[in-house]
């Protein structure tokens, strides 16, 4: 399902015109049509500061985490860190990632 998207230029009409673009309804879209391409993550056994410096290179504030079967194993997060990582580290990865947002 689509809608049409109109737009109002009241110097050229003052009745809507359709825009040449539609746009798909929210309800009728996919996690794909939304999705970031590519696929970052980090291993279990990685040092947390590698995870860290990876979060803070991406400018992301969550980072999945693998095994070595490379299965999804977890999450680790900006709150995670705050609760292990030194202060230094942490505000570092936090100037990095907020600049992003």
């Amino acid at each position: 399902m689509v809608a049409r998207c109109f737009s109002i230029d009241a110097s050229v009409s003052p009745v809507p015109q359709p825009c040449s673009a539609t746009m798909p309804l929210p309800f009728a879209m996919t996690a794909r049509d939304v999705m970031n391409p590519g696929i970052h993550c980090c291993r279990d056994d990685d040092d947390l500061a590698k995870a860290v410096r990876h979060m803070e290179a991406l400018k992301i504030r969550r980072l999945p985490v693998i095994n070595k079967s490379k299965r999804m194993v977890g999450i680790i997060s900006l709150g995670d860190v705050s609760h292990s990582a030194s202060g230094d580290l942490l505000s570092e990865c936090v100037k990095g990632v907020s600049a992003h947002h």
